[in-house]
């Protein structure tokens, strides 16, 4: 069964944030997302939880986007229900990626081609971590700060290479203009060694009890000396420093290098999570 809420944010949020929040790092994408767009003056997106007949219990939870982005979130093996709703009111395909858990996401890829008749792949794939105690780990020369706009053309560049480097993205209008939002709303961290900065890390996501960790990036002729995780190490710890329960990130499950790096910080596994592109 469908439970559909439109636009209207604040029911969702008090009917699922307490049940969202019971795994609130694995669910942080979706519940940072909401909280952050709750504080917009004309949100504009789709809520939707699949409920359980016999219980009245959700199953999962889903947020679709004008950009025809679906977010996806939960661990009980996906029922058509979502995909026929979807059918049902917008008729046509409009969907272009769906992102959450792996086995859900795919779950629904299935169904969705299916009901529309269209090919899907999988366009990348991530490892969900989160970490509540920093192992003790020996940190690079240099010191963290936040980024101020006389950082901003450096990290512009940044942004934009790290969009390439994690989503084969590259845009550098919108790296520059999020560049400059980071910086203004204090998101974006550096390290710096000898006036140099040679690292950068962003906090991208809130919720209840955590912060998520992004933008994790070193340019290649800094790399291979331990900046990044200087920078992610001490982020986390200043995460938890602030009164936070924890922090959280996505790590790409093919490099074998950063996911070493964010274990031995002390990230935990999480979940295995699929970002999924429509024909």
């Amino acid at each position: 069964m469908i439970k559909s809420y439109d636009n209207n944010i604040s029911l969702f949020l008090k009917n699922h944030l307490i049940a969202l929040s019971k795994e609130e790092a694995a669910n942080n994408l979706i519940i940072g997302t909401l909280l952050s767009l709750s504080k917009k003056a004309n949100p504009t997106c789709h809520l939707f939880a699949g409920i359980n007949p016999e219980n009245q219990h959700p199953l999962y939870w889903a947020v679709l986007q004008q950009s025809g982005f679906l977010l996806i979130s939960g661990h009980a093996n996906f029922n058509e229900s979502l995909v026929n709703y979807l059918k049902n009111k917008y008729k046509n395909h409009s969907l272009k990626t769906v992102f959450g858990q792996k086995e859900l996401a795919l779950s629904f890829a299935k169904f969705y081609k299916n009901k529309f008749n269209i090919n899907f792949s999988i366009a990348l794939e991530t490892v969900g971590y989160q970490l509540s105690k920093i192992n003790p780990l020996e940190i690079s020369a240099g010191k963290m700060r936040k980024a101020t706009m006389l950082d901003s053309e450096n990290l512009s560049k940044w942004t934009n290479q790290f969009f390439w480097e994690a989503l084969q993205e590259s845009d550098e209008e919108a790296a520059k203009a999020q560049t400059l939002f980071f910086i203004a709303n204090q998101q974006f961290f550096v390290w710096e060694i000898n006036g140099q900065i040679v690292s950068m890390a962003s906090l991208i996501r809130e919720t209840p009890n955590g912060k998520a960790i992004s933008h994790v990036f070193t340019p290649k002729e800094y790399r291979k000396k331990g900046y990044a995780t200087s920078l992610t190490k001490t982020l986390s710890e200043w995460v938890l420093d602030n009164g936070y329960s924890f922090t959280c990130l996505f790590a790409d499950k093919k490099n074998a290098t950063t996911n070493f790096i964010y274990q031995k910080i002390g990230y935990k596994f999480l979940a295995d999570y699929a970002k999924i592109q429509f024909d």
